[in-house]
């Protein structure tokens, strides 16, 4: 009986021990002493903040591939949208007339691309008639700093298709390049 009760000491002492270290409960002599197991905090995912925006006005559409061959916009001599970028967006912006309330008759084609993967984009502007034409290119970095840059007045006639390359990276201080593709 005697044995049998040492051992029922032994294995109730073993079982709290092992208890105690895997619960995070105090393990020590005194509680002053008292050693805490305590499971290391994970460091928070690092957040990617870049994101990409092409706005061109007077243009019939606008197009682009990114880096890995995904496409987002409209294509109209296919006849075709796309939207594959995940998250990314095409519209047609452009405000209703404060006192008419009729819509704007030529509305600027809005690309925007959260978290774009790095590297070149291949931009299609599509011309529906003879005159100029503007695009404009926002990028913001993973730290949130802007990259600009603006093309104004770029001459075209009804039907053409201008191709462009913008490079981006979400690297911090890194800025957008736009290179326009010969025709």
């Amino acid at each position: 009986m005697k044995n049998c009760l040492r051992l029922l000491c032994i294995v109730a002492c073993v079982s709290a021990t092992a208890f105690g270290q895997q619960t995070g409960a105090a393990v020590g002599a005194k509680p002053s002493t008292a050693l805490h197991a305590q499971k290391p905090t994970p460091a928070p995912p690092k957040l990617e903040t870049s994101s990409l925006r092409v706005s061109c006005a007077s243009v019939a559409s606008i197009m682009i591939v990114d880096p890995r061959g995904r496409r987002l916009g409209d294509d109209p001599k296919a006849q075709a949208h796309y939207d594959e970028i995940l998250d990314a967006y095409f519209e047609e912006g452009g405000l209703d007339d404060d006192e008419t309330a009729e819509p704007d008759d030529d509305p600027a084609r809005i690309l925007f691309i959260p978290t774009p993967a790095t590297g070149d984009f291949k931009l299609t502007v599509f011309i529906e008639k003879t005159g100029t034409y503007s695009c404009e290119f926002l990028g913001y970095d993973n730290s949130g700093n802007t990259s600009h840059v603006d093309l104004n007045d770029i001459e075209a006639e009804t039907g053409d298709v201008h191709k462009f390359t913008v490079t981006f990276s979400g690297t911090p201080g890194s800025k957008i390049k736009v290179a326009s593709v010969l025709r």
